[in-house]
């Protein structure tokens, strides 16, 4: 019989090192960084696991990726990922190092898939963190304004708000003005709210028929904020939400994840008084500076003592003077208001908002200036409107006897195609040289939206985020669990689903073990007789070397220890001739010659 150079394929398969990729992949799943993530793909990732459907639970954790608030729990995701990608393609010939090493070439070929699955959810507004961007504010509505710092959210197209209404109507875009902060604290330099809040705890008017009623549904993304948003005369249902007189919406939280609530907004109700100390603010401004405004304002008074004649003389001064409506208007001095009204002319729409109202009151007529969104696009695939941060608009309210507080939007009278057809159709309208002035990624989306076909599926991919979003997450941006939680109280199984988790991973351990045992049963008995000389004869340091046969291994044994060559000798050819041989060996009396070997201390004349 020839000497082999090579053990047993059998051998071979039981001397490589085996990933419990399986085990270790369940684990990691049910540890911490995970535990506020995408659950619903989580679980069925586990189940996946135990059924040995790699693929699936390979797909399940790609999608989950989309969903991971930190770049480290994407880092988690792909360690997760690495590991089942090592189950699903090792090889029983191949080391950890070479499997490793081919999962890794696996990986970095789905990272295209990866991104074109990103610019799919991105183009439907999705975000990297939906429901917890804590490492910055993400509404573009601050409160205070300054000129510049609404047209600064020209460039950011990150979602604010997507709003369904509850039945059909005639709403175009020109018709949604979504209030969020009313500012009438003026100091020469900056519009600021005041910090005084006057609640209206009243409800809707009973007289107020149904069908003028506005019904509709807020989905507001995170903005590190404590105010909503909706349109005239809103009246929310949300849990410390308040409503103040002057049309704020705030909430007794910060809004750090996406929060969902219903609305009612009715027709604005005439008003026969406004109080002193409303009107004294309305009408506040500094004693000194911008001259020019102050008098023209006088002389507007002189010649229309009727206020809506002002208001509409106002208006039709900014449509019929040379004004342009610019996302870079020239700098003013100190005199901001005379500044604009009367040289540059430029500017956006906080400029005009801010001029016009100090205009009015420079006339007599209280006055303040809104903040919000203007408009949005409507997706006709669900009916509802979706809502960005370049959707960001400052108007102006003016108080008339026996009517209220009505809007009037100066941005109209200028750029009539700003309000009515959206702010990017604007913004394709302008030239070429003005839209280089734009940054990188405005450009980018003026591009798509002439891109045949895009806004198609935009819309679909829109329509699906958000009857996804509606079906799997509540009120208060947390996975739909509330009613299944109150549910299992009430049941006395409020422990239920940590059970449920326990027996899931239980479940998994368990078929890793069984499958190891398995495994080894598939090694013959002369090699498992094998295993135990050789962990006898690794306590003397003479244990097998990488490469060695089990007739060399035997022989280098025999060559160190003299005393033990004729047992070593006579167990390597029953041993290989057993496991290569015809197969006619008594497996008993190896194991007992096994059984009986024994290592002595070495005498000194050995």
């Amino acid at each position: 019989m020839g000497m082999k150079t090579e053990l047993s394929p059998r051998l071979k398969r039981n001397q490589d090192m085996v990933v419990p990729a399986t085990l270790a992949v369940a684990i990691m799943l049910v540890f911490p960084p995970l535990q506020t993530q995408a659950w619903w793909l989580i679980l069925p990732c586990l189940v996946c696991l135990i059924l040995r459907w790699h693929t699936i639970a390979f797909l399940l954790l790609f999608a989950a990726i989309t969903y991971a608030d930190s770049m480290w729990s994407i880092a988690y995701f792909l360690v997760i990922i690495l590991l089942l990608f090592m189950r699903m393609h090792s090889r029983k010939e191949a080391g950890n190092r070479e499997q490793l090493s081919s999962s890794l070439r696996q990986l970095v070929l789905t990272i295209p898939v990866l991104l074109i699955i990103m610019v799919l959810v991105f183009a439907a507004g999705s975000q990297w963190t939906e429901r917890n961007r804590s490492n910055r504010s993400s509404t573009g509505i601050s409160d205070s304004m300054t000129p510049g710092t609404i047209s600064d959210l020209v460039n950011d197209s990150d979602l604010a708000m997507r709003v369904r209404f509850d039945s059909e109507n005639n709403l175009q875009s020109e018709d949604l003005y979504w209030r969020g902060l009313v500012f009438e604290n003026f100091d020469g330099q900056t519009w600021s709210r005041s910090q005084r809040l006057d609640f209206d705890i009243e409800p809707i008017p009973a007289e107020i028929p149904s069908e003028a009623r506005l019904r509709y549904l807020v989905t507001l993304e995170p903005t590190r904020q404590t105010w909503l948003y909706g349109l005239h005369q809103a009246y929310p249902v949300r849990p410390q939400t308040y409503r103040d007189r002057r049309g704020i919406i705030v909430t007794s939280d910060v809004i750090r994840q996406r929060v969902r609530y219903p609305v009612t907004s009715i027709p604005p109700q005439a008003a026969l008084s406004l109080s002193k100390e409303q009107r004294e603010r309305n009408l506040s401004i500094p004693e000194a500076g911008n001259p020019q405004s102050r008098t023209l304002g006088d002389n507007l008074r002189e010649q229309f003592p009727d206020d809506r004649k002002l208001i509409n003389a106002v208006l039709q001064y900014f449509n019929q003077e040379p004004f342009i409506y610019t996302l870079q208007p020239d700098v003013n001095s100190e005199q901001r208001v005379d500044d604009f009204l009367f040289n540059t002319k430029e500017g956006f729409c906080e400029h005009y908002a801010g001029a016009m109202t100090f205009l009015l009151r420079s006339a007599g007529i209280p006055a303040r200036v809104v903040v919000g969104y203007q408009g949005g696009s409507f997706n006709n695939v669900t009916g509802h409107w979706q809502v960005s941060q370049y959707n960001a608009h400052a108007w102006v309210e003016a108080w008339l006897p026996n009517v209220g507080w009505q809007r009037f939007d100066p941005t109209a009278a200028v750029a009539p195609e700003r309000v009515v057809s959206g702010l990017d159709a604007w913004l394709a309208s302008l030239s070429r040289e003005e839209q280089q002035q734009l940054d990188r990624e405005t450009r980018l989306r003026l591009f798509m939206n002439s891109v045949p076909g895009y806004q198609a599926v935009n819309e679909v991919l829109g329509a699906m985020q958000y009857g996804w979003n509606l079906s799997m997450y509540d009120n208060e941006g947390d996975l739909r669990t509330e009613d299944l939680a109150t549910w299992l109280d009430r049941k006395g199984l409020e422990d239920l689903p940590v059970w449920l988790l326990v027996m899931v991973l239980t479940v998994v351990a368990l078929r890793a073990m069984v499958t190891g045992r398995q495994k080894s049963q598939l090694v013959s008995p002369i090699i498992r007789d094998y295993y135990r000389l050789n962990h006898k004869l690794s306590k003397a340091g003479l244990g097998r070397e990488p490469s060695e046969t089990i007739i060399s291994h035997m022989q280098r044994v025999a060559q160190k220890r003299k005393d033990l060559a004729n047992q070593c000798d006579q167990l390597g050819r029953l041993l290989s001739e057993a496991e290569y041989g015809a197969g006619d060996a008594d497996n008993k009396e190896i194991r007992k010659k096994v059984a009986d070997f024994r290592l002595r201390k070495p005498s000194t004349g050995s």
